[in-house]
């Protein structure tokens, strides 16, 4: 089966959930015949449950291995980690300026001192930066048109696509032989 990469991470989804249901279901089967007061109460079919579910958690798994294996080499031949380490950078530089932003404009208050006995001063306070609003929403620009760039890059990539062995059918298909 042929499908992008956007689809294979959401199948990659749907496969972890399917082996853990499974991995749970093999958990909760019998392993054999259980009787109480000589009288069955749960029989041989039953204890083929547990060959079932380990079968069917076999190949989810197998499907598991195969899809990572093939994201991960599309990954390495398109350095998508380096683009999302890129992106996040990017993303973390513009919030530094976006919450610098507001420490650019001047500003002038007093504050109150007590000297003791009564005396109280005033103390003008000034603040003066040294970066303009100017430069810092230059900067946002700057790292927002970086990251939505390196963000539709990646997008763009995520069309491409994989060839499974498997198709959705057949991850379904585990879970429809309970």
């Amino acid at each position: 089966m042929k499908i992008t990469v956007s689809e294979a991470l959401r199948l990659k989804n749907e496969i972890s959930n399917t082996v853990s249901k499974l991995n749970s279901e093999t958990y909760r089967a019998p392993l054999g015949i259980t009787k109480e007061a000589e009288v069955v109460v749960s029989n041989a079919s039953d204890a083929v449950k547990f060959t079932e579910g380990v079968s069917r958690l076999e190949k989810a798994l197998s499907y598991s291995e195969e899809i990572n294996s093939k994201i991960a080499l599309f990954n390495r031949e398109h350095k998508i980690d380096d683009k999302v380490r890129s992106m996040h950078n990017n993303k973390l530089l513009m919030s530094v300026y976006e919450n610098a932003l507001p420490r650019t404009k001047a500003t002038k208050t007093n504050k109150f001192e007590n000297l003791g006995n009564g005396v109280r001063q005033t103390i003008s306070v000034e603040y003066i930066p040294t970066i303009t609003s100017v430069d810092v929403k230059s900067k946002i620009s700057h790292y927002k048109t970086k990251y939505r760039t390196t963000q539709n890059e990646i997008e763009i990539l995520n069309q491409g696509t994989l060839e499974l062995s498997f198709s959705y059918e057949d991850v379904e298909a585990l879970l429809s032989a309970e």
